[in-house]
């Protein structure tokens, strides 16, 4: 019976169809379509609804895979990004990030400006406690503070803190006092605090010493439990367990574990084998990250870094024509580069300022690949192939740069690209790769390079004074290009002194327009980091972080039970 009814139905609906008028039958086909969408939307909405109607419960653990070995688990010595990434479970400073790369609370409560700017108020939280038990306060902020400024402490953060002065009010109230107006002060505070009972019998000069600097004590959210090492005593993993006491709220996740790999070839292949539920790494460093794994989310996040080759028109007399520069750009295909660099994964840019950063200019103006626009500029300013060798002269002089190079894959790759690229217009490059303190020493201190290629971290606020302020130039400053130009010097100083943030946002897009023209540098891609993690793991948002380090800004977030 149900058959016969069947055959009559579809016997109807096919006379049906036939009798409809064209219009009628492209109206059907809409309206089923439509219906086929909200039905698939329904399944869409249930889901996330019920994803986000999860209530999370403490347990569970999870085991993160991580490249190199920790020498200093100390915000105030961290040497690497074991180190570092270790500080940030370990220790907390006064205040943090949010996704949105804004700063809010952490060990302090809340905080008052005073009217000049010059003077940071903080109220602390009470009843806040140290991984062993003894309690937080003022005492232990005074004391880290002494350590960046004494003598025998030389690590970076002693120039960040200069001239910066610290009272205490009572044991949670403090205060700033800083000598001029410095609107990223608050930046500063995000460094992890030390236990002043547990170092203060330990001198400075000592400090790299101590166990403390393995066996650390911090009110982060995880607190370590076991230190594991082998025969060689290299540690191969670390082991910690919640922090009750984490002034933001015990994580939901009872255990955490650290692996430590010697090579990014057997950190890859541990992932293959799936010895831990989480690893990252720049899309740049293997074809494979990008790649989706089942049972693995692939987070992949923007840094607020670049990389860019940067022109020294100091030592190149045709560097130092801004037609030559022009004609390089036009010849450069960033989308090319961006391919081999990063397998596809990067952002292609324009700008030292990133999309989404804080007076980011997408008006400026841009040069597109057009490798006919580049030997029609060359040509037009006198240069030319004379003898036939593919090289173009001037004056008798053939076009040879000398690149410098990071001794690294990924840079390697780009400047064979460009090489490649640019001889096409009659541009030659001689590459010269240098490892990481060659790099510093023989070539960015002494500026012994026409071009090199180099990669920027920016931060969280995109203040470009210490890369492109003309104070910077020399060495120890960050100005690589040696660019000078007292407009931009003059943006930069208001932009920095200023708390006023639509100051900021016209300075700095009128410092990029004025970039764009110069072309002091050619902004290659953003770098993208790939962060992979089990997806059973809930709660993961890595959209606001700054550095690799900073994944585990939110662990406390991060759950695998639910109800």
């Amino acid at each position: 019976m149900k058959l016969v009814f069947g055959k009559y139905i579809g016997l109807f609906l096919k006379i049906l169809w036939q009798k409809l008028a064209l219009f009628e039958k492209i109206t059907v086909i809409f309206l089923v379509f439509v219906l086929f969408l909200n039905i698939f939307g329904a399944f869409d909405f249930l889901y996330k609804s019920s994803e986000s109607n999860q209530i999370p419960l403490k347990g569970g653990v999870i085991v993160e895979g991580v490249l190199g070995q920790p020498k200093f688990i100390n915000p105030l010595y961290t040497k690497n990004e074991a180190d570092k990434l270790l500080s940030s479970l370990i220790f907390s400073g006064l205040v943090g990030y949010n996704k949105q790369r804004e700063i809010i609370p952490s060990l302090a409560e809340r905080w008052e400006v005073s009217e000049d700017k010059k003077q940071y108020k903080f109220f602390l939280k009470k009843d806040v406690r140290w991984q062993d038990g003894d309690s937080f306060d003022a005492n232990d902020i005074v004391y880290t503070w002494k350590v960046i400024n004494d003598n025998d402490y030389n690590e970076g953060l002693k120039n960040i803190w200069s001239g910066i002065g610290l009272e205490k009010i009572d044991d949670h109230t403090i205060i700033f006092n800083l000598p001029k107006v410095y609107p990223l002060f608050l930046e500063n505070l995000t460094i992890g605090i030390l236990p002043s009972h547990l170092w203060s019998d330990i001198q400075v000069k000592d400090f790299s010493l101590s166990s403390l600097n393995i066996n650390a004590i911090g009110t982060g959210p995880y607190k370590i439990t076991k230190v594991s090492k082998d025969k060689e005593s290299k540690i191969t993993s670390i082991k910690m367990e919640s922090n009750k006491y984490f002034p933001l709220g015990e994580p939901y996740l009872e255990g955490l574990e650290i692996k430590f790999y010697d090579t990014k070839e057997s950190l890859i292949k541990g992932y293959k084998a799936r010895e831990f539920s989480s690893f990252g790494m720049y899309a740049s460093e293997s074809p494979e990250i990008s790649e989706i794994k089942k049972g693995f989310t692939n987070n992949n996040i923007n840094l607020p870094q670049y990389v860019a080759l940067f022109f020294n028109t100091k030592r190149s007399t045709i560097l130092a024509d801004k037609v030559v520069r022009q004609a390089l750009i036009y010849a450069t295909d960033k989308n090319k580069i961006n391919e081999i660099a990063n397998y596809g994964a990067g952002v292609v840019i324009d700008s030292p300022i990133l999309p989404g950063y804080i007076g980011y200019n997408n008006e400026i103006k841009k040069y597109d690949f057009d490798i006919k626009a580049a030997g029609s500029i060359l040509s037009q300013a006198g240069f030319s192939d004379q003898n036939n060798d593919g090289i173009k002269e001037k004056d008798g002089n053939n076009i040879v740069f000398e690149m410098v190079v990071p001794d690294d894959p990924q840079f390697l790759r780009v400047a064979d690209e460009i090489s490649s690229q640019w001889l096409k217009i009659g541009i030659k490059l001689k590459i010269i790769k240098a490892d990481s303190s060659s790099l510093e020493k023989d070539y960015i201190t002494t500026k012994k390079f026409d071009i090199l290629i180099l990669g920027e971290n920016i931060g969280a606020d995109p203040d470009p004074y210490s890369y492109w302020h003309s104070s910077q130039s020399v060495s120890p400053g960050l100005n690589i290009a040696q660019f000078e130009n007292g407009e931009v010097d003059k943006l930069l100083e208001e932009a920095r002194q200023s708390v006023d943030t639509n100051i900021r946002i016209k300075n700095y897009k009128k410092f990029q327009e004025i970039i764009a023209d110069e072309l002091p540098a050619i902004f290659l891609y953003q770098p993208v980091y790939i962060y992979k993690i089990y997806d059973r793991v809930k709660g993961v948002d890595l959209s606001g972080i700054n550095n690799t380090w900073d994944r585990f800004y939110n662990i406390n977030h991060w759950y695998v039970k639910y109800r």
